[in-house]
């Protein structure tokens, strides 16, 4: 027995999220993605922080990192799927006085936001310009001493980099005693 069928093979669409991207608090970004011309349908996933996610190139404002997938289908029911991390940087709250004074409270100056921000480089001078303390990353917070002993009460000059495509942050923090 012969049996002869037609078999219709089609192009499955070609997918590409598009590169990681990185969102600032309070910002969107494009995401983008490329998908081959037979691609007619798109879904992206998890919907939070999408504008749409029917579009090949949503605006992504997510308030947590988060991994996109976005999935494509021909008008034949054929699929096409990638992935795209996109990295949440929260706005960073930099303290301008604190008090190390050992009663366990505000004795260190903490930067809320900033030990998200891989690579970070944290400089504080005093009035003459004399480099006091330098962190790269965060795993420290400055404590108001310079090579082990309490530095005056005073004003103090900072130096942020935050990198990953941030502008550097300067400004001044009082230690109160």
């Amino acid at each position: 027995d012969t049996v002869k069928a037609v078999i219709e093979v089609t192009e499955s669409p070609k997918v590409d999220a598009g590169p990681d991207k990185v969102v600032l608090e309070g910002t969107s970004i494009t995401l983008d993605a490329t998908a081959s011309a037979v691609a007619t349908k798109f879904l992206w996933s998890p919907a939070e922080g999408l504008n749409r996610t029917d579009l090949l190139k949503p605006q992504a404002s997510p308030g947590r990192d988060i991994l996109y997938t976005l999935t494509a289908e021909t008008e034949k029911g054929c699929i096409g799927t990638d992935q795209v991390f996109v990295r949440y940087l929260p706005k960073l709250v930099i303290p301008n006085t604190f008090t190390p004074n050992g009663d366990g409270y505000n004795d260190v100056w903490e930067i809320k936001g900033l030990n998200v921000y891989v690579g970070c480089v944290i400089e504080v001078y005093n009035t003459t310009g004399s480099l006091l303390f330098r962190s790269t990353g965060y795993g420290q917070p400055w404590d108001g001493t310079y090579r082990g002993q309490q530095v005056p009460a005073g004003t103090y000059y900072y130096v942020i980099d935050p990198k990953n495509s941030r502008p550097k942050l300067a400004g001044y923090v009082t230690i109160l005693r």
